[in-house]
C-alpha cells in the first residue's frame, strides 16, 4: 500500500516513520506538560485553599476521559515526589540565598578586610571561617568571636532563620542590635559580651529569651 499526497507516492516506511515519529514527540510533549501541571497544582494544594477547587475540578472534567484520569493519578503520585523535589528545594535553595546575602552584608558591615579571618566571598559560604550549615546549606551556627569585628550589625542578620547558635563576643562591634533580632527563632545560644553596642536592647530579643 502506498500513501499518496500528490502525483508522487510516498514508500510505506518513510510515512509510518514519520508518523511514529511525530506521535512519539507529541506524545513525550504531553507527558511533560502533564508532568509540570501535576506538580504546581500539587504544590499549590499544599500552599493554598484555593488551589483545592482548582484541583477538584480539574480531576473532575478528566474523569470524562478514563484514560487521561488514570495517566493523571498516575502521575499525580509522581507528582508528590516532585514535590518533595522541587518545592522543598526550592525553599531551600532561597533560605540558602539569603542566608548568603546575610552573611556577605554582616561582612561588609563590620568591616570584614580586617578581619583576623577573613572571608573569600568569591568561594562557597562553607569555605567561610566560623560558618556552620546543616545538611540542606543553611546556617545554623556562627562563631565569630575575637575575629575584630568592628561596626553595626546589619538588619540582615535577621534573616538566618535557622541559626541556632551565635557567638560575636570578644570584638568591636557598635551601635544598637538589629530591631528583627528576634526572628531567629531558632536561636539557642546567642554570647554578644565585651562588645561596644550602644542604647537597650531591642524588645524582639524577648521572644529568644522565653
Amino acid at each position: 500500500m502506498k500513501f499518496k499526497f500528490g502525483p508522487n507516492p510516498l514508500p510505506d516506511f518513510f510515512i509510518i516513520t514519520a508518523l511514529y515519529i511525530t506521535i512519539l514527540l507529541v506524545a513525550k510533549f504531553l507527558i511533560s506538560t502533564i508532568r509540570i501541571f501535576v506538580t504546581l497544582t500539587w504544590i499549590s494544594y499544599k500552599h493554598s485553599k484555593l488551589s483545592q477547587s482548582v484541583l477538584s475540578i480539574t480531576f473532575g472534567i478528566l474523569r470524562k476521559n478514563s484514560t487521561m484520569y488514570y495517566l493523571i493519578l498516575l502521575l499525580t503520585l509522581w507528582g508528590i515526589n516532585a514535590e518533595n523535589l522541587s518545592a522543598t528545594h526550592s525553599v531551600s535553595y532561597l533560605n540558602r540565598a539569603s542566608d548568603s546575602l546575610a552573611l556577605v552584608k554582616l561582612y561588609q558591615s563590620t568591616n570584614g578586610l580586617n578581619w583576623h579571618v577573613r572571608w573569600n566571598l568569591a568561594q562557597p559560604i562553607n569555605t567561610w571561617y566560623g560558618v556552620e550549615l546543616d545538611g540542606t546549606g543553611c546556617v545554623v551556627a556562627l562563631r565569630l568571636q575575637g575575629l575584630n569585628l568592628d561596626g553595626p550589625l546589619p538588619v540582615e542578620l535577621g534573616n538566618l532563620r535557622n541559626l541556632q547558635l551565635l557567638y560575636l563576643f570578644d570584638n568591636n562591634l557598635t551601635g544598637a542590635l538589629p530591631g528583627n533580632i528576634g526572628f531567629l527563632t531558632n536561636l539557642l545560644d546567642l554570647n554578644i559580651e565585651s562588645n561596644k553596642f550602644t542604647g537597650e536592647f531591642p524588645a524582639s530579643i524577648k521572644t529568644l529569651l522565653v
